[in-house]
């Protein structure tokens, strides 16, 4: 039996802090999107993100920015349900919308607050 596991880097974050200082129940989340299609993926509070199975600044590197969105929780797509990717407007409620680079999270020190 043989597994390789991913040494932990100093320095290095796997977790967003997400903050939300607003009165409203918000949604935290990614645009995901399956053949074509989108969907919003997120929950609801105060909680940490991980938006990759491994470390942010190896996936930011070389991506295009994260995109993390902010949805009143009152109007947030349908869990499991895909969409035309026109739509995401549409079938939520978008408050926010964060479009980050490495850069922008290390200087928030990997903590987004709303508003």
């Amino acid at each position: 039996m043989s597994s390789t596991c991913q040494k932990s880097k100093e320095g290095y974050h796997t977790y967003i802090n997400f903050v939300n200082k607003s009165d409203k129940v918000v949604v935290f989340g990614l645009r995901a999107t399956y053949k074509g299609l989108c969907r919003i993926d997120g929950k609801n509070s105060t909680y940490k993100f991980r938006p990759y199975k491994s470390y942010i600044e190896d996936n930011l590197i070389y991506e295009e920015p994260l995109e993390i969105y902010i949805v009143d929780s009152s109007k947030f797509n349908e869990p499991y349900v895909f969409y035309d990717c026109d739509s995401i407007y549409i079938k939520n409620d978008i408050l926010k919308c964060f479009s980050l680079t490495l850069d922008d999270l290390k200087q928030s020190d990997f903590t987004i607050t709303y508003p």
